[in-house]
């Protein structure tokens, strides 16, 4: 598959208030395959939203760093730093943060209509940004009266109405209850299977990365792992190094695994962990 992101020996620090330089990512390299979904997990402080707002170009390198290209652009390039954030969409945990307008479809036209697009173009858009998520019946709702994942899915399109090629979404069900969570997860993996859109989803839900393609964990702005998401969970204390806990069905078969059941340990899902029970039962 083509990379479409792409950090190479990536340096990045802050500036705390005593003035001394704080590493967050140190000689960091990754590449990101174009219509992938892609899960970034770790604990707080791991650097997950650093490297969000790295790929997005709101935050630049470290001088001493190596590149981070987004479809072959430099996003050091100033000249780049449009393009860049209009190939790159970032939707933030919080939608109320992002929300700018108090009426659905002038909120999806916001971000195209200051591209300065024709009016036909910019309904095409608004259009076509409330089906990807399934809004099409709040076009004229105010925003305000929304839930919150219906609020999320708006910011969502909004994004989306700027056609960006990757979609990045920092802890976007965070806030959510599970039933916003799958609304807005439903809404993504759609975007993902049906458009190809390349998708980096930050999150603390291990059941939602166990849904992804690829699961990259982080630790003190490294990567400690790497691989599909049943490779990953198969490894349990690597996750706990991290601060992170499996997904519930996967603890499960685990226990069952350390107590000397002969049971599949891949498991991810509830449906995965019934169906590897029943096995285990017909075979005793």
């Amino acid at each position: 598959m083509e990379t479409i992101l792409s950090l190479q020996h990536v340096n990045y620090s802050y500036e705390d208030d005593n003035g001394e330089l704080i590493p967050v990512l140190k000689d960091f390299s990754l590449e990101i395959q174009r219509g992938s979904f892609v899960c970034v997990l770790g604990h707080n402080g791991s650097g997950k939203s650093t490297l969000a707002k790295l790929l997005n170009g709101l935050y630049q390198p470290d001088q001493d760093s190596g590149p981070i290209l987004v479809d072959g652009l430099n996003t050091r390039d100033e000249k780049n730093e449009l393009e860049v954030r209009r190939r790159v969409g970032l939707v933030f945990q919080n939608p109320d943060n992002q929300l700018v307008t108090t009426v659905v479809e002038e909120e999806i036209a916001f971000g195209p209509e200051n591209l300065g697009l024709p009016r036909d173009e910019l309904q095409k858009r608004v259009d076509e940004a409330l089906l990807a998520v399934d809004m099409q019946e709040y076009r004229n709702h105010a925003t305000y009266k929304l839930s919150g994942g219906q609020k999320q899915r708006i910011a969502i399109a909004g994004i989306l109405a700027m056609r960006p090629q990757i979609l990045i979404l920092d802890e976007p069900t965070a806030m959510l209850d599970p039933k916003g969570r799958e609304e807005v997860l439903s809404a993504v993996r759609r975007l993902n299977r049906e458009q190809g859109m390349t998708v980096i989803l930050i999150t603390h839900h291990m059941e939602e990365a166990a849904k992804t393609d690829r699961v990259i964990v982080m630790k003190n702005g490294q990567i400690t792992a790497d691989s599909t998401p049943q490779a990953v969970f198969s490894q349990p204390q690597l996750i706990r190094d991290a601060g992170l806990s499996l997904p519930q069905p996967t603890e499960l078969t685990h226990r069952l695994i350390q107590e000397g059941f002969p049971i599949d340990k891949e498991v991810l899902t509830v449906e995965q962990a019934v169906a590897a029970i029943s096995k285990m039962l017909k075979e005793k």
